[in-house]
């Protein structure tokens, strides 16, 4: 499973790979930690919408980038709540991590990251 994560992970910028095609990095929200997310979710309101908007846009990059639609077999709520778990269970990891594992999930719904799933 590692390996087929990895490939939505954060890549260490270096200056020789600085501009090259492969690279990509996450900035903004999801650089944020779980408990964050877990904070806003509970709060609710602009913050949490942005968090929401941000995790859309994420689904649909990878979409894009795969020319699938992610979405196609679980609602993007379903997504929301999976999320919510991972970022209530792992509360320290980045939420672009957790972004990656539920990603992960609806292109091999077989994963198994660590939580269940309904």
């Amino acid at each position: 499973m590692t390996s087929e994560v990895r490939m939505f992970g954060l890549r260490k910028k270096t200056p020789e790979k600085q501009w090259t095609g492969e690279q990509w990095f996450v900035v903004g929200r999801g650089l944020d930690r779980g408990y964050d997310w877990d904070t806003k979710q509970m709060l609710g309101g602009p913050a949490r919408e942005a968090d929401l908007g941000w995790f859309e846009g994420f689904i649909s990059g990878v979409g894009l980038a795969r020319d699938e639609n992610l979405l196609a077999e679980h609602p993007f709520e379903k997504a929301v709540e999976w999320l919510d778990v991972l970022c209530r269970t792992y509360p320290n990891d980045q939420i672009c991590h957790s972004a990656q594992k539920v990603v992960a999930r609806l292109i091999w719904p077989k994963t198994d990251i660590g939580i269940p799933f309904s």
